[in-house]
């Protein structure tokens, strides 16, 4: 769950600093779902991979 928690804290960075930009929300948007759907694909991958050990 560290590369969780750091995503989290980055996407916390950039919020911050997109909040005075109205134009560059819409596009943190995008990339914050880019980042979740990669999350769930890594927490798919470790679940079938502790599952079949």
């Amino acid at each position: 769950m560290i590369y969780a928690s750091f995503i989290k804290k980055v996407l916390r960075e950039q919020k911050v600093f997109f909040k005075s930009r109205e134009m560059m929300f819409t596009h943190f948007l995008n990339e914050r779902g880019v980042m979740l759907s990669f999350i769930n694909q890594l927490e798919k991958f470790k679940f079938l991979f502790l599952k079949n050990r």
